[in-house]
């Protein structure tokens, strides 16, 4: 996938956030641990608000007068660097599922980072959404982790 215009940007990422929902989604399913569960939920939740916000950023740009909005160039990313390796298809376990949403935390997250930096000069406040997003990918990592310590 190119990801050469801030829109086809802004549209990878909203499938990786898909994806992690899924992903919570099919690793809820698998325990039945409440705290676990709980956590999953909110995770979930988040997703579903993350990418909401990432679809409204999508079309105030689409509309937007000040800018290129969704057609400003980005010219440092390549998908192949934020591909998710982890299985999470159908026939994964609990814990490959949470490793597999581990991994969607870690991509999402340097992809938000770079992201940012490649519009900051041109897209502020989507630049700062971004970095947001990335730091509570940070947050959301050590959630994933102690879910995996309790089931261990």
């Amino acid at each position: 996938m190119e990801l050469n215009t801030f829109g086809a940007a802004l549209k990878f990422v909203m499938d990786l956030e898909t994806r992690a929902i899924e992903t919570f989604e099919k690793a809820y399913q698998f325990t039945e641990d409440p705290e676990s569960r709980k956590v999953l939920l909110a995770l979930i939740d988040e997703n579903r608000v993350r990418k909401a916000a990432l679809e409204r950023l999508y079309n105030d740009s689409v509309f937007s007068d000040m800018d290129t909005g969704i057609f400003e160039p980005i010219r440092r990313l390549e998908a192949t660097d934020y591909l998710i390796t982890s299985e999470t298809g159908r026939r994964s376990g609990f814990f490959e599922l949470l490793s597999g949403a581990k991994d969607i935390e870690e991509k999402s997250s340097k992809f938000y980072i770079d992201l940012g930096n490649e519009i900051r000069s041109r897209l502020r406040g989507a630049a700062r959404t971004l970095e947001k997003m990335a730091k509570k990918n940070a947050e959301r990592s050590v959630r994933i982790e102690s879910i995996l310590g309790q089931n261990s």
